[in-house]
């Protein structure tokens, strides 16, 4: 098999992830010599779907800085293949409250998270630098300081997993991992390209002028053991019950209707009929993840979700939404409670 060789590689797992890798890649592509004059896009976690692959192909094919034709994919979970790149991006299992001021050896890195194929992936490869981009609010949760947290980090420094980036600047791009978020520090930051790539996505969605009300189907936190990438039935259901337990305690007029936004790895159809409420699917739902498509929703009044990733980019004003925001909070288990304290700081 001849020598495979990209300028950057990107892992997917989500779409909304996707679209961090490439506002990364933008960044990259202005400040250094590394010019994405090829990218292989490549899928090792079980929960990804196929929904999920096609669109964030899509969204990489319609990216003016793309070239189209050196755009690669390929299926490690079917057969996995060797290859090299000047840089690796990969999702960042590591979260922001240390990657905003620790740099992270290659070796640590490839141990942290839950997907065994990735580990043997990144083992093997060959690159300049490697990148982690965020997946989304669970990397930017805050982290409680406990009695472990000094002692946890100062046997990291004694192994040589990890440096303080103010003193060890040289350490990100040599042996370590540099870690870009739209939160990141400075250079790291990727907020301003996020925002470009999310406008010149959503650019290309049709106008839509009869959705009103919309309603966030989420990704529970929780049991995700299913290989087909959608949540089980019985948190479907409790998702319903907890949208309409809140459309109670805000007595919300049954004769309005909320459209639902299936979320890109939810995307059967599971039913949603309602003796009290109006609810419907919204149509033409092609999997792109709501950031795409809620700025070309013209009549849009308002948006119910719960205290996940597209919550926090409606409320923080990073996408271009009037309408109102309805954050819907829950005790039960996998519906982001955790985040509350995030969002009450916006």
């Amino acid at each position: 098999m001849p020598h495979l060789h990209y300028s950057y590689s990107v892992e997917i797992t989500s779409v909304l992830q996707t679209i961090f890798a490439a506002a990364t890649i933008k960044k990259l592509s202005k400040t250094s010599s590394y010019k994405p004059h090829s990218v292989l896009l490549y899928v090792a976690n079980d929960h990804v779907n196929e929904k999920t692959i096609n669109t964030s192909l899509s969204n990489f094919k319609k990216l003016n800085f793309i070239n189209e034709k050196g755009l690669k994919f390929h299926d490690m979970r079917i057969k996995k293949i060797n290859f090299s790149c000047d840089i690796a991006i990969v999702r960042t299992r590591i979260n922001t409250t240390y990657y905003n001021y620790w740099s992270y050896s290659r070796n640590f890195f490839n141990e942290v998270g839950n997907c065994q194929l990735l580990k043997t992936i990144l083992r093997d490869l060959r690159c300049n630098q490697l990148i982690g981009v965020d997946d989304g609010l669970s990397n930017w949760r805050i982290v409680g300081r406990n009695k472990n947290f000094s002692y946890s980090n100062i046997c990291k420094v004694l192994r040589g997993d990890s440096r303080l980036k103010f003193f060890m600047k040289d350490f990100d791009k040599k042996d370590g991992v540099s870690s870009f978020s739209i939160f990141g520090k400075n250079k790291f930051n990727i907020l301003n390209e996020f925002k470009y790539l999310v406008d010149e996505l959503s650019f290309l969605h049709p106008k839509n002028r009869f959705v009103e009300n919309l309603f966030l189907v989420t990704w529970p936190s929780i049991d995700r053991s299913s290989n087909t990438g959608h949540s089980n039935s019985s948190i479907w259901k409790t998702q319903i019950k907890i949208l309409i337990k809140y459309l109670d305690k805000i007595s919300w007029d049954p004769s309005d209707k909320i459209y639902f936004k299936k979320h890109p790895k939810i995307m059967i159809l599971e039913s949603i009929s309602n003796k009290k409420y109006k609810f419907e699917y919204l149509p033409f739902d092609d999997g792109s993840p709501v950031e795409l498509m809620i700025s070309k929703m013209k009549n849009l009044k308002v948006v119910f979700s719960f205290q996940n990733t597209t919550a926090y980019l409606l409320k923080s004003n990073t996408i271009n939404c009037s309408a109102q925001l309805e954050i819907i909070r829950s005790n039960e288990p996998g519906f982001f409670e955790e985040h509350s304290k995030t969002f009450d700081k916006i």
